[in-house]
């Protein structure tokens, strides 16, 4: 079983849900398991995981492929704990996913890199054209990752010397840093989420955070995916 709960966002199925390959091949040979369950449409890149991670694509089954109803009939079902708290990535899920992922030059050329998220139906950035200003007149290059191969894109990380990024699920790649890179995240007031920030101390990276200055929500939540 490689699905959970938002287990279709590229954070959680990259942090928490491809590192249950390592915990279940602790106690038994993955290619003896007929069928490996993903979230419903199965992407390009989570393919590109398991295939690193040695796992014959004929066995992927998206979640939503099942008998009218009736939901799998498994003779053996293999469900591992998750590899750590929900936004606390685990160290050695982080190794994992370095072994497993290619290293390969970055089709990028600019070792400084600004993540914005315009692509992004939501949590973008409000004054975005001032930042970029800003940051080119300075060498950064504005970076896109949609649509690029996942070793590429890993590429970028772990090359880059200093990266501003909004948050959002492509900084799971941070993982793929060097110890010692300059890391800016711009975090909305109303989205508080600490997963990539507890990724950089985990990995050694020079983290600051700038809060957006929209004027903090009236509702006692911070799942409201607002721009800031």
């Amino acid at each position: 079983m490689l699905n959970q709960v938002v287990g279709f966002n590229f954070y959680h199925f990259t942090n928490q849900i491809a590192p249950r390959l390592a915990i279940a091949a602790q106690v038994m040979d993955l290619n003896k398991i007929d069928h490996f369950i993903l979230p419903d449409n199965v992407t390009s890149y989570m393919r590109e995981l398991l295939r690193y991670a040695g796992i014959d694509e004929s066995k992927i089954v998206p979640m939503d492929k099942y008998d009218e109803g009736e939901g799998f009939r498994c003779e053996r079902l293999i469900a591992t704990s998750n590899p750590g708290p929900h936004h606390v990535p685990a160290s050695w899920a982080n190794e994992f996913l370095r072994k497993i992922v290619p290293v390969v030059p970055s089709p990028v050329k600019s070792r400084r890199i600004f993540l914005a998220r315009i692509d992004a139906p939501k949590r973008r950035l409000m004054n975005h054209d001032a930042v970029e200003k800003l940051l080119h007149d300075i060498g950064f290059e504005h970076v896109m990752l949609d649509g690029m191969p996942f070793a590429e894109q890993a590429a970028i990380f772990r090359e880059a010397e200093i990266i501003v990024a909004v948050h959002g699920a492509t900084l799971s790649h941070l993982i793929f840093a060097q110890p010692g890179t300059r890391v800016i995240e711009l975090l909305p007031m109303n989205h508080l989420q600490p997963c990539f920030w507890t990724i950089g101390q985990i990995e050694k990276l020079d983290y600051s955070i700038i809060l957006g200055s929209e004027k903090p929500s009236i509702v006692s939540s911070w799942r409201l995916d607002v721009d800031a």
